[in-house]
């Protein structure tokens, strides 16, 4: 678990995901910072900075919970990620073996394991894999033509869940929705209703209100609009067309599913009208729900999607299912068949986990790795860095406190309170060098129009190796 990963995106342990948010926390205090999730926290007292609101804030206290009863390192923050692989491969599995055959249940468990999507992003410090194995989880429990009131609440609170892990809960909720419609062949009934949209509106509604207890309602509703905003002027900001949007989720699908789980799962989908298909219509909605969920996540958030691979994640459970359901249909064949089914279904899935494995190894771990050494250099825990600039994982490798993605707005109010003695620091260190004064002079330029004196600006000359990486 501890191999760089995430191709290049974001960083393994980025200020984005729990990191630095977590190292946050060891240094100062969960119970000090009111468990809010500071992405970038200056080390006064109590703490105060920027509170992260994109996400909800359930899996970093969870990897909050693993650091502090182990310690804090890359293997603890990637624990519920990769337990929730675990138990999602399980339940893909027995879901396969209960509806179709021992053997696919097999089949089923092999592909999981073997998918670029699980193997490469499942072990990444983010949400994905927990708000899949949660909806997964609820999509099971209304696996009955009459659920009861113990299955609909306990799919209710799974998804409440998985809407506290990351927005995307709500997609899963509506999986689970559509899983039952297809499933039973007729209009849910209301209890099913309340279990599934009506869990997915309180786990949204109430996260909204954490927000609003924390930064104020204004705040937070500007928070939200903004992301959304973002996401629909994608094409403008980001400079790419729908045409180019599609090749790009094509490629990434390809790349992280692989060929062969790819058409599988897609296949899934139409299974109802393939005369050779026998019509199980659990593993069919179990299909449909995966392919819904990935849609909406993507459709959604075109931007995020656009930049980010790992958008699709939900179709793991198409691309599982998928595969089992095919190697159960050669089968019928022969048993030599399915044999042969097997070996290329789930060598296809190795296949492309080891090429994206390749792939990981070129990773911007190391790069990160070089940049907090070079923080190091010139800081000690008792010092406070100012990043004009993203420095990714760099926060979390570096020893002394790291605020990145300072606005240059802020820098102004960051040094009068570092004069006035509200930091518990000794000194202020500022982290320039030539890329970063071209990349956004705005901040370089705010830095030294705040006054900041010889002892509190370190100009640091960075190796040409570590900066020609990072430009």
């Amino acid at each position: 678990m501890d191999a760089p990963f995430d191709l290049g995106y974001a960083g393994t342990v980025s200020g984005r995901f729990a990191g630095v948010v977590v190292k946050t926390w060891d240094r100062a205090g969960w119970a000090r910072c009111g468990g809010k999730p500071y992405l970038a926290a200056w080390p006064t007292d109590p703490p105060s900075g920027r509170i992260y609101l994109n996400h909800p804030p359930l899996s970093f206290w969870a990897a909050r919970a693993v650091a502090a009863a182990t310690t804090l390192n890359e293997r603890a923050l990637r624990v519920l990620p990769v337990l929730s692989c675990a138990v999602a491969a399980a339940l893909c599995a027995g879901f396969a073996a209960s509806r179709l055959s021992g053997r696919a249940g097999v089949v089923a468990a092999l592909t999981f394991a073997a998918l670029p999507m699980t193997t490469v992003y499942g072990a990444m410090a983010g949400y994905e894999a927990p708000a899949f194995a949660l909806g997964v989880a609820a999509w099971l429990r209304l696996d009955a033509d009459a659920p009861g009131r113990a299955r609909l609440a306990a799919c209710g609170v799974l998804l409440v869940l998985a809407a506290w892990i990351d927005w995307q809960g709500v997609f899963y909720a509506a999986g689970a929705l559509l899983f039952f419609w297809i499933r039973s062949r007729r209009v849910p009934r209301l209890a099913v209703w309340r279990a599934t949209a009506g869990a997915a509106t309180v786990g949204a509604l109430s996260y909204l209100a954490l927000c609003a207890a924390w930064v104020g309602l204004d705040a937070s509703v500007d928070t939200f609009r903004s992301l959304r905003e973002a996401s629909a002027s994608a094409s403008v900001d980001v400079g790419w067309r729908p045409s180019e949007f599609l090749a790009a989720q094509a490629g990434y699908a390809r790349k992280l599913f692989g060929p062969t789980a790819l058409l599988a799962g897609l296949l899934g989908v139409f299974a109802p009208a393939l005369r050779c298909a026998r019509r199980d219509p659990s593993v069919h909605a179990f299909i449909v729900a995966s392919v819904a969920a990935a849609t909406l996540n993507v459709g959604i958030f075109q931007t995020q999607a656009f930049t980010h691979p790992f958008w699709s994640f939900p179709f793991a459970a198409a691309a599982t299912l998928g595969s089992a359901w095919v190697v159960e249909l050669v089968r019928r064949a022969g048993a030599k068949a399915g044999v042969l089914a097997t070996v290329v279904v789930v060598a296809g899935a190795a296949f492309s986990a080891a090429v994206a494995a390749r792939e990981v190894r070129k990773a911007d771990t190391v790069t990160e790795r070089a940049l907090a050494a070079a923080m190091n250099a010139v800081a000690d825990d008792d010092t406070l860095l100012l990043m004009p600039v993203s420095v990714g994982a760099a926060a979390f490798y570096a020893d002394a406190w790291v605020v990145p993605d300072l606005p240059p707005e802020d820098v102004p109010d960051v040094l009068r309170r570092f004069q006035a003695g509200a930091f518990t620091t000794s000194r202020v260190v500022t982290l320039t060098w030539t890329v970063v004064r071209r990349a956004q002079p705005a901040a370089y330029d705010a830095i030294v129009a705040a006054g900041a004196t010889e002892s509190e600006t370190v100009a640091l000359g960075v190796p040409l190796s570590v900066f020609t990486a990072v430009r």
